[in-house]
């Protein structure tokens, strides 16, 4: 089980290049992320995508019935929650403008009202984008540990942020591009359970990843592997308490995002 992480080393990941700040030895990686949501933000407004409407779905059928659930599971929930959050001001207030519970519809139609708004969809779209941008941090942090080599993990951030298909997809309100990066999220902390002090914390947490990355989109909970490999690979307690450990941990942050 140890011959994946055999190459890797926590102490390379400590080099540094010269006596530069910290903080300016990392400034090619937030270009490339200026550039992916500079771009990405330029072709926000690309017109109709056929698989948006599930997310104004879900929030009307919220705010109709009066409870703060999807009550819709095309998708799992992390989709509803990014809705609730991004266009917290529209979805409040179509929850406030009418307090009886039979006036679902008359909520429901304020709702709409304001989700039909070119800057509110928009702005759902952007945050798909940014979040989308993330995975570019992530497989960076991964590529440093593993590798030890900022040339190594810049290269591998640049791959993936300038992919064509990963620009097109994250300007989509989908969940695709999101799982991916909740997908890269739970390796890195994969890796770091193996070569980190405290690898519990660094397994459960790859644990709380893989379950948003399945409270994202279904097939994510393949994800789940990662964690449990690496416990395999440390050896922390008996197997079947590490495991049982990392199975909740995933199934808690599964069921709380998905619903």
């Amino acid at each position: 089980m140890t011959a994946p992480f055999e190459r890797i080393r926590p102490d390379t990941a400590t080099r540094t290049a010269g006596s530069r700040p910290a903080w300016l030895r990392h400034a090619p990686l937030v270009l490339l992320l200026l550039i992916f949501n500079g771009t990405g933000l330029a072709g926000l407004d690309f017109g109709h995508h056929w698989d948006e409407h599930d997310t104004a779905a879900s929030l009307e059928n919220s705010v109709r019935s009066g409870l703060i659930l999807p009550l819709r599971y095309v998708y799992p929930g992390v989709r509803f929650w990014i809705g609730v959050v991004v266009a917290a001001p529209e979805y409040t207030r179509a929850m406030l403008s009418d307090m009886d519970p039979d006036q679902g519809a008359a909520r429901a139609a304020v709702l709409a009202e304001g989700l039909g708004k070119k800057s509110t969809h928009l702005r759902l779209r952007l945050a798909y984008l940014v979040l989308t941008s993330l995975a570019m941090v992530w497989l960076y942090l991964l590529v440093l540990i593993w590798r030890g080599s900022m040339v190594e993990a810049l290269v591998a951030a640049a791959v993936l942020g300038t992919s064509w298909e990963i620009a097109y997809h994250a300007r989509w309100m989908a969940p695709d591009a999101v799982m991916m990066q909740f997908g890269a999220m739970t390796i890195l902390f994969s890796v770091l359970a193996v070569v980190r002090a405290q690898p519990r914390r660094w397994l459960l947490l790859a644990a709380a990843a893989a379950g948003l990355a399945t409270g994202t989109k279904y097939p994510g909970g393949a994800l789940l592997l990662m964690p449990l490999t690496a416990a395999s690979a440390v050896g922390i307690g008996g197997r079947r308490k590490r495991c049982g450990s990392i199975s909740r941990a995933s199934l808690s942050c599964s069921a709380a995002s998905t619903c």
